[in-house]
């Protein structure tokens, strides 16, 4: 504390130097207080460590000073340290770490690709949950929202306000800087391939970056939509919008709050709903996020009679797993905001941290002799962040007209997949296009990463349009492209695909369904949520449908030519017909429906209702 006070004196006033010497030195002073005893003691250590994280924090004037946020969350819990001793510091707290949050959107916003962003954005995570705690244990559940969506997503977010810099900037009365970012490199429209997108990101100098953001966050009414995440009100019209009923953030608990559910309402209200159970170290989600996936392709294995041990531990442990989510958090969930008679309610989740791994539409109990599971009682999609659900909101509702492209097994060594891709293109999208292998047919091309991105690109795409997807994906945590689609001759990955189309895609993709393995699991961190399932939104998709573990290959496949049939002969949306073909593989009676195709209906007949593995796994996200 001597050498730091030595220093802080040493250096010039008003210095970069200065500040981060006043921020080490107020920190030390408040850890000081926490271990003394005497109360005159600590408030003397508090009232001086107060007094040099404040001029610190004003030193640092605004978000993008790179040590705004550290230095007001360390001030934020100096003052919640003192609410105990003075009146009104508890909040004062709060407001300073939410006003500090919009730091580390303002670090995502600024970096140079999607590399550095998750960086920075990993670094939002701990604190967000920290000031969400705050909020939650004040029983300020508005200000938690705020928090909880603050680390969601930030990725995604800098993905897709790198696209739309131009027209703010314009819009903001920079048309000069909008000019300057254009001829930095990065485009607006569509890349002509991955790799010139990637290095058009990562063209714009930092410099022109940090202009660019105190350009905009400058300008009334653009701060709050840059840097800080949507306000329940307007949460509660996208609700409105895509007709559901609430936002829920399943929020485990922490060292400052217990285990809870934040709800947004569609009127813009806010509740807040107890979960004591809901623990990230409960014996259940542990062992399930310890075990990891057996395999990460779609080629685990039948889900039927006799399967294969990597499919046994799968089932046993999403079994046990669904059963403790059932009294963790859905059963009190439901009891808070039951339904109104003849009402199903539709709920959009929002899983913080590992929950996130969780189906929680496959909760389950055990009713009767047999089970009941939470997607018979409730309608349930899933979100990023509130921010993304906003953008998706947003766009105008498209039919699915029928165009379609249809990719089945591009790799080979998935005969299941490529069934179950030419089973959908001939009954449900004739007139489209079917990439891949095609047993007893001829494809329109092998399914190569270039020619699903021309089909994305392509000006004469057509509204809500379909894009089908039966093939191997996979993982990888910690690397420049962390979750891709294999196909023919080459990988496409889910940053190729938000930074190569951006926005180009918008007012085409009405609906993609990802039938490959771990398609809505982010490589980047849970609360980043960074999927290939999230990618396809921010490149324009009204909905897409993703998955959350190896699937098998044969009860997809079955899974799969059900949805596309609700969504085409029963004209039911997206999430609906998701909902109605996996309450069909529940059904031990399933009856099928008129041209069921024969090699799926040997399959059809064989599902365990049961097997959470064969159906559970597979998700609603958007419109």
């Amino acid at each position: 504390m001597g050498l730091l006070k030595e220093a802080h004196d040493m250096v010039d006033e008003g210095s970069d130097s200065r500040l981060r010497y006043a921020n080490c030195l107020g920190a030390g002073h408040c850890a000081l207080a926490g271990v003394q005893y005497d109360p005159a003691a600590r408030r003397r250590h508090l009232g001086q460590g107060i007094a040099l994280l404040e001029a610190a924090f004003g030193a640092a004037g605004g978000p993008e000073h790179r040590l705004y946020a550290s230095t007001g969350l360390g001030l934020g819990r100096a003052y919640r340290a003192r609410g105990d001793l003075r009146q009104g510091d508890r909040a004062a707290g709060r407001r300073i770490g939410l006003d500090a949050l919009r730091g580390h959107a303002w670090a995502a916003l600024l970096q140079s690709g999607t590399d550095h962003a998750a960086q920075a954005a990993a670094q939002a995570t701990t604190a967000a949950l920290e000031v969400a705690g705050w909020c939650l244990r004040d029983n300020a559940p508005d200000e938690a929202v705020q928090a909880l969506d603050a680390c969601r997503g930030l990725v995604l977010h800098a993905a897709t306000t790198s696209r739309t810099v131009p027209e703010r900037l314009t819009a903001a009365g920079h048309a000069e800087l909008a000019a300057e970012w254009r001829a930095s490199g990065i485009t607006e429209g569509p890349a002509p391939d991955p790799l010139t997108a990637v290095q058009s990101s990562l063209s714009v100098p930092s410099a022109l970056r940090r202009r660019v953001l105190t350009a905009l966050t400058g300008e009334d009414g653009h701060q709050d939509r840059l840097l800080a995440p949507p306000a329940p009100p307007e949460i509660g019209t996208a609700l409105r919008a895509l007709r559901k009923d609430a936002l829920v953030y399943l929020v485990p608990a922490t060292d400052d709050a217990g285990g809870s559910a934040v709800v947004v309402t569609s009127g813009g209200d806010v509740h807040a709903v107890p979960l004591p159970k809901l623990v990230e170290d409960a014996g259940p989600l542990r062992d399930y996020v310890s075990a990891g996936a057996a395999t990460d392709v779609r080629d685990m294995g039948p889900a039927t009679p006799g399967p294969r041990k990597d499919t046994r531990t799968l089932r046993q442990g999403l079994d046990r797993l669904c059963s403790w989510a059932w009294y963790a958090g859905v059963r009190p969930l439901f009891d808070a905001f039951a339904a109104r008679p003849g009402r199903v309610p539709r709920l959009v989740i929002v899983p913080m941290g590992s929950l996130g791994l969780v189906p929680w539409h496959a909760a389950w109990v055990q009713d009767g002799g047999r089970r009941r599971y939470a997607l018979e009682e409730a309608e349930i999609s899933y979100a990023a962040s509130a921010r993304l659900l906003c953008d998706v909101a947003a766009r105008p509702a498209v039919a699915h007209t029928g165009a379609a492209l249809v990719v089945g097994d591009p790799t080979g060594g998935l005969r299941y997949a490529g069934e179950e891709a030419d089973a959908v293109q001939r009954a449900f999208y004739p007139e489209g296009l079917f990439l891949g292998q095609r047993a007893g047919g001829v494809a329109d091309g092998p399914g190569t990463p270039q020619e699903v991105m021309a089909w994305l690109r392509r000006s004469e795409a057509d509204d809500g349009a379909v894009l089908h997807l039966a093939c191997h994906a996979s993982i990888a945590t910690d690397a420049r492209h962390t979750a891709h689609l294999a196909l023919h001759g080459g990988q496409l990955s889910a940053e190729e695909l938000t930074e190569a189309i951006g926005g180009s895609g918008r007012g085409r993709l009405g609906l993609v369904l990802l039938a490959a393995c771990r398609s809505h699991v982010s490589g980047r961190g849970h609360n980043e949520a960074y999927s290939l399932a999230t990618a396809f939104l921010v490149a324009g998709a009204r909905s897409v449908v993703g998955s959350l573990w190896p699937v098998p290959d044969d009860a997809t496949s079955v899974l799969m030519y059900m949805t596309h049939h609700f969504l085409r002969t029963g004209d039911e949306p997206p999430a609906k017909a998701l909902l109605r073909a996996q309450l069909w593989m529940l059904d031990p009676e399933r009856e099928l429906p008129g041209g069921f195709p024969q090699q799926l209906a040997r399959r059809a007949r064989r599902i365990d209702p049961d097997d959470l593995s064969s159906w559970a796994g597979f998700t609603h996200l958007g419109q």
